[in-house]
């Protein structure tokens, strides 16, 4: 084989193996994204509205319909891709606690991708209330209710159904959250546990992560939309409903397994107690201390257990994300007001 046929083939290998791990989740928003941003410019063109998309007195030189339209693209294909990485790679994720259970690898596997796929169930209700909560968004803010005025605008009919989308991907993600609660019964499978040793339980809080990206992320590219915010009102309104669904996001899975864990700790302390007493009042009777002194080390090291599943990296990367979510909205309000002055906008 030669060398440069030696390097395609690696190459082919490392795509095949991208495409195929957590950068197939990217790709799959990216093209998302681009097939959506690809069918606005094309539905605006053929309905004779392309010079909707422009405006030279706008930073960019984009209008804020057609900056507008490309953050909603963008949200509707960062939503996608993450639902993808989370369902496609939750047996990955939650492998620390096959050893847990009495289940075997495989059976472990597919009975997550059973409960993921049993949390992540179509509801029609929801689904419905969540493009009627899409719809009402655009038509509140843009103030345009008649059946006239929606029909007769190309790209507020794109709006409409761009928005309806984002939002039924928002109120399905919710839901799988608060509703499905696949991580309790995956808590439900853990058979036994090492009090002393907490690192197979911190998938949990690993899962609350990628859960709580799943909203400060979305919250980051909605943040462009602070472009066109005038009131400080709707962005704060905004931020906080964000950061209180990717708190509640990283918080759930780490307090159904708390329960289990403070039980646990309860049980062995309960049961480590008398034999303290017992190994106490055959010292003060004049006897030898005996395991006095490792009963009352192993009480310690119990009461130091702690009963929720986060260690410092993953509590870091949160504070980190709340961060960039929120500096994102506050960055985004003053992006429009900074390219004014740059660009010579009005």
């Amino acid at each position: 084989m030669t060398r440069a046929a030696s390097l395609s083939a690696r190459l082919a290998d490392r795509l095949k193996a991208i495409g195929g791990g957590r950068f197939g989740s990217f790709w799959l928003g990216l093209a998302v994204t681009a097939a959506l941003s690809a069918g606005y410019v094309a539905w605006c063109a053929a309905l004779g509205s392309l010079d909707a998309l422009f405006d030279p007195s706008q930073p960019l030189g984009l209008s804020s319909k057609a900056r507008g339209q490309t953050v909603t693209n963008a949200l509707i294909g960062f939503l996608l891709a993450t639902r993808h990485l989370l369902t496609q790679r939750a047996p990955e994720h939650w492998a620390p606690v096959q050893p847990l259970t009495h289940l075997s690898p495989d059976a472990f596997g597919r009975f997550v991708r059973d409960e993921v796929a049993r949390a992540g169930r179509r509801r029609p209700a929801l689904d419905l209330l969540g493009a009627l909560l899409g719809l009402g968004v655009v038509l509140l803010s843009t103030g345009r209710v008649g059946l006239v005025e929606v029909f007769g605008s190309p790209t507020l009919l794109w709006a409409l159904g761009a928005n309806a989308l984002a939002f039924v991907l928002m109120t399905r993600a919710a839901a799988s959250s608060i509703l499905g609660r696949s991580y309790a019964s995956i808590a439900g499978a853990i058979r036994e546990f090492d009090l002393l040793d907490p690192r197979p339980l911190r998938c949990f809080g690993q899962q609350g992560l990628r859960r709580a990206f799943y909203w400060a992320g979305g919250s980051s590219i909605a943040s462009l939309l602070a472009w066109d915010l005038d009131r400080v009102g709707p962005l704060v309104t905004i931020l906080a409903l964000t950061l209180g669904l990717a708190t509640y996001a990283l918080l759930e899975p780490a307090r159904i397994l708390r329960h289990r864990v403070r039980d646990a700790k309860e049980a062995e302390l309960a049961g480590v107690r008398p034999r303290i007493r017992a190994a106490r009042e055959k010292l003060w009777a004049g006897g030898e201390a005996g395991e006095l002194p490792a009963l009352l080390a192993y009480e310690q090291r119990l009461m130091e257990v702690s009963e929720w599943p986060f260690d410092a990296p993953t509590l870091v990367r949160f504070g980190a994300l709340a961060l960039v979510a929120t500096g994102s909205w506050l960055g985004g309000a003053l992006v429009e007001r900074a390219l004014d002055g740059l660009l010579g906008g009005p």
